[in-house]
């Protein structure tokens, strides 16, 4: 090989292989860790949504779904929810790609917590 500066040299197995430069395999980008949970005032995903990106301790003073949570989709993180604010009276724990279509406890669900993955 006459122009080792320019080409990459991969060896496995005893097998040699030459690339040129900037043809070697690009890694997989890296997975950030987040939190996103879709909640639905309606069972069944329908009604009025709103998406939750952290931790949240009150929905009564917040989105348009408060106190009206009745459906849910857990799109990043691992989502503990719960019936009353700050956190009390867990509802239950749910992972990504988790679709509730009818909540544990129907209009209860009041805060939320977030481990992301």
């Amino acid at each position: 090989m006459s122009r080792t500066s320019s080409a990459i040299l991969l060896a496995f197995a005893g097998i040699s292989l030459s690339l040129p430069s900037g043809t070697a395999a690009k890694s997989k980008p890296k997975h950030k860790p987040g939190c996103s949970v879709l909640l639905y005032g309606d069972a069944n995903f329908g009604g009025t949504s709103h998406r939750m990106l952290k931790n949240f301790g009150d929905l009564s003073e917040g989105p348009e779904v408060r106190n009206q949570v009745s459906s849910f989709v857990v799109e990043r993180g691992t989502w503990t929810l719960f019936a009353d604010e700050n956190f009390q009276n867990s509802v239950g724990t749910f992972v990504k790609g988790s679709r509730v279509s009818q909540a544990p406890r129907d209009n209860e669900i009041d805060s939320g917590t977030c481990k992301p993955s």
